[in-house]
């Protein structure tokens, strides 16, 4: 007995002995590699190779699987065999790190695919059995949360390889990589429900759902094993922390359209509605870009674009239908904040106190974003006569002359204006995240020099004059700057980002405004006369000039500069949205003349077919673009009767 005794006594102590080895190990591969909070010092000869890195992470993960697969189906409470399991995953995490860490650095990360696959293959396989032994174990929780990071870092670094789909090979590997995340999915819908995982297994289902299994692979998977109903329970009580996390992952559901239907079915503007009734809102956090409420304001910008994602993804009118009353219903309490937003981004030149106050403030992307959903949701509001039948004729109105100020900014940007360079030297949206600063680094796609493109690079430099978050929509940054700079601005894929964003903005702007003048035309005509006294505040022509200006020259130049190629699928996409931006500011201008009298700017008529005529001749070598040409010739010749015989349109 006492031989049995001093044997386990010694494998015990070898076991602790390996343990803190191990640990010591760590720590100083952390330390030196700079992987952790300590300060790094540099290892001789350039620190460790990335094929020791991958030699090694191929080592840590047969260890580990061997240290899993050695672990009896049912196991007791044993302080002997969990503290080795989890330093082992701690050593893997550390050298994937590592791994990761030199992946980055280097120009392509193709070689490390098989490597990454393997570390996916292992986690996730020791994830799904650990946590079938959790219950009995609670010593097994660290090692399972470790694991949780490794595979979150690993699906991360994979997203954002847009390579991953090219090439037979890759393709093989990303097929693989679908298979383990399928298998993967179950487990992390119900590691969600706990607290100490939660974060951890919704943002990797996010980023499952949103680069690696389609819709409908993942909402089978999803409906037979995530309890959304009790997730959103426990959100609403504070059962679970990061109220956001769980938000980003509503917005990829509610992205298509199975998913959107299982949110539906979830009550998910009750959850939303309940979810914004306990934050303090008000006028002041969304004028303020220093409000302390600024994560108030991001969790009320998504609960936004969650309802505008679930009306862009119904298609049928029974579904659609439901959306549409659930999100009326839903928008009647939040009108008065959404026209508080939007009138922190408008400035009226005569109030100089409201100029002075705006001038410490900037504007970012994802501020840009919620405005867009914002007006996505007026124009929803509008598509139901809302809110005209429920009372706010007043805000109503106040919306209409915000959004006016807002796309007199947009059109600012007109190829005329351009010859003042510091003509938006009031406006500023710098890079913030790390994502953004990278595509700032980038080249530009597009490649165009007119409009909000070229301006764009001269916003990104901006630098706010104290520190603070970034305040609502389009803010305005008052600051000097040299005019001489303006030609020297590089542009990249983070400003054509930026100028992008600002013309989807145009585009819902030109959408809601012809919802209110299409609404006139049909009061006009149950009235048969035009009541002038009720007409809808509308944009006056020389603002839509502006932006038809920046249309026609940013079109033009890309085209021209594509004749002998195809274009790329995003600059097609970017060149149709903007056509229709010109259609609609036509359909527009031609309202606004014949409803309120207005006679034809001297010369309007000469630039604007000159400029037509180089646009429809750019895009003849491009097929794509001629139903919009077709539609674009049909609104001219209305708005110009003699354009199309004078310069032979079409």
């Amino acid at each position: 007995m006492l031989d049995i005794m001093h044997k386990a006594n010694l494998m015990k102590c070898q076991v602790d002995a390996k343990l803190c080895a191990l640990r010591s190990f760590i720590t100083f591969l952390s330390v030196c590699t700079g992987t952790s909070s300590y300060k790094k010092f540099g290892l001789p000869g350039g620190g460790i190779s990335i094929t020791t890195t991958q030699s090694a992470v191929r080592c840590a993960c047969k260890s580990l699987q061997s240290a899993v697969d050695s672990l009896p189906p049912e196991v007791d409470n044993s302080e002997v065999l969990f503290p080795p399991l989890s330093g082992q995953v701690e050593l893997l995490l550390t050298i994937t790190r590592i791994l990761l860490d030199h992946a980055k650095q280097s120009k392509s990360s193709r070689h490390l695919y098989p490597v990454i696959v393997l570390l996916i293959k292992t986690s996730g396989a020791s994830t799904s059995f650990l946590f079938n032994l959790m219950l009995s174990s609670p010593a097994l929780k660290q090692p399972v949360k470790s694991l949780l990071v490794l595979l979150l870092s690993l699906f991360e670094f994979i997203y954002k390889k847009v390579d991953m789909k090219d090439g037979s090979e890759d393709a093989n590997i990303f097929g693989e990589l679908s298979l383990l995340s399928m298998s993967l999915l179950p487990v992390l819908c119900k590691l969600a429900e706990s607290r100490e995982y939660f974060d951890l297994a919704i943002a990797s289902m996010d980023i499952i759902l949103k680069g690696f299994l389609p819709s409908n692979v993942w909402v089978p998977i999803l409906q037979k094993h995530f309890r959304l109903q009790v997730i959103l329970q426990k959100c609403q009580s504070g059962a679970l922390l990061c109220t956001q996390v769980i938000l980003n992952f509503l917005l990829t559901m509610g992205r298509t359209k199975d998913g959107a239907k299982i949110l539906q079915s979830a009550n998910i503007f009750a959850f939303i509605k309940v979810l914004l009734s306990q934050m303090s809102l008000d006028d002041s956090c969304l004028r303020n870009s220093l409000s302390t409420q600024t994560k108030d304001v991001k969790i009320w910008g998504l609960g936004l674009a969650i309802v505008s994602s679930l009306n862009h993804c119904m298609d049928d009118d029974m579904s659609r239908n439901s959306v549409a009353n659930s999100t009326i219903s839903f928008l009647s309490g939040q009108v008065p904040l959404m026209s508080s937003y939007l009138s922190a981004q408008s400035v009226n030149p005569h109030q100089s106190k409201k100029r002075t106050l705006l001038q410490k403030s900037q504007t970012s992307l994802s501020a840009l974003s919620l405005t867009e959903n914002i007006l996505t949701l007026l124009c929803i509001l509008a598509k139901y006569h809302f809110p005209r039948d429920t009372g706010m004729k007043e805000v109503d109105s106040e919306l209409r002359e915000i959004i006016i100020h807002l796309l007199a900014f947009i059109s600012r940007g007109s190829e005329r204006t351009g010859d003042s360079p510091n003509w938006n030297s009031s406006f500023g949206c710098p890079p913030i995240i790390k994502e953004e600063m990278k595509l700032n680094e980038e080249p530009p796609l597009i490649r165009s020099k007119y409009g909000w493109f070229r301006f764009a690079a001269s916003c990104t430099l901006s630098t706010p004059s104290v520190s603070g978050p970034p305040n609502a929509g389009l803010s305005l940054v008052i600051r000097d700057k040299n005019p001489a700079d303006s030609d020297s601005m590089k542009q990249t894929r983070f400003t054509e980002m930026l100028a992008v964003q600002i013309y989807r903005i145009a585009f819902l702007i030109m959408k809601f405004l012809c919802s209110q003048a299409k609404e006139a035309v049909r009061r006009a005509e149950e009235l048969e006369f035009l009541d002038l006294a009720h007409f809808p505040e509308l944009p006056m022509p020389d603002i839509l000039h502006g932006l038809q200006d920046q249309v026609v020259s940013i079109v033009t130049e890309v085209l021209e500069a594509n004749v002998s190629t195809a274009l790329n699928t995003e600059t097609e996409r970017v060149c149709q949205l903007l056509l229709v931006i010109l259609e609609t500011s036509l359909y527009m201008e031609l309202c606004v003349s014949q409803s309120c009298g207005i006679r034809p700017v001297m010369g309007r008529f000469e630039d604007f077919s000159k400029g037509i005529k180089a646009m429809v001749h750019a895009s003849e070598k491009h097929s794509s673009f001629k139903p919009l040409v077709r539609s674009l010739a049909q609104i001219t010749t209305l708005l110009y009767p003699g354009i199309v015989q004078n310069n032979n349109l079409m």
